[in-house]
């Protein structure tokens, strides 16, 4: 009789010793879930403030060089023109695409891939940048851009019309309901 209630004893410790590693495992599994989840955070964060700084640095060079500028309107570039021009946009459209794989791998939220695709959707318009992007299209795989990101890239080139002013000019516009500044 000892040994049967010795055994039923053992059968209680191990059910109540499962039990205790089954709550331990599930408070375990919520914890590295949320912390799994706070590092997903922190990637995103980190990305953007990494886009964000590269960003900068692009509109720093742009600012720095306004040349740059006078030649993204320019008719009939010469060969050196057009060489600092394509660099330029392929600068700019590789720095987008490196959004995009962010975005589409998780590391980025969709409300920073929406505002870093917006600033394709200012360069577009420009007559300079649509002939760059039709005659990319014509090369050997499009230089290797992502063709998802070519369709993309297309479709707001032949939504956008060429030769429209720049947001940043428009930004720059005075309102008719404002003052003037003296």
């Amino acid at each position: 009789m000892k040994l049967e209630k010795l055994s039923a004893w053992s059968e209680i410790v191990s059910s109540v010793a499962i039990l205790i590693t089954l709550v331990y495992l599930a408070i375990q599994t919520g914890q590295n879930s949320e912390q799994m989840q706070q590092n997903l955070e922190a990637t995103k964060a980190s990305t953007r403030q990494q886009m964000l700084g590269t960003d900068m640095a692009f509109l720093r060079d742009i600012m720095d060089n306004p040349y740059i500028t006078n030649v993204q309107y320019k008719a009939n570039l010469t060969d050196a023109e057009k060489t600092m021009l394509a660099s330029q946009y392929t600068m700019f459209l590789r720095q987008r695409e490196n959004n995009w794989i962010q975005f589409k791998n998780g590391a980025l939220d969709e409300r920073s891939w929406l505002s870093m695709q917006s600033t394709i959707n200012v360069i577009a318009h420009q007559p300079n940048f649509q002939i760059y992007w039709k005659n990319l299209l014509k090369t050997n795989n499009a230089m290797g851009f992502a063709p998802e990101l070519n369709m993309l890239i297309t479709n707001i080139v032949e939504s956008t019309e060429p030769g429209k002013r720049a947001i940043f000019l428009e930004l720059m516009e005075p309102l008719a309901e404002t003052k003037q500044l003296p």
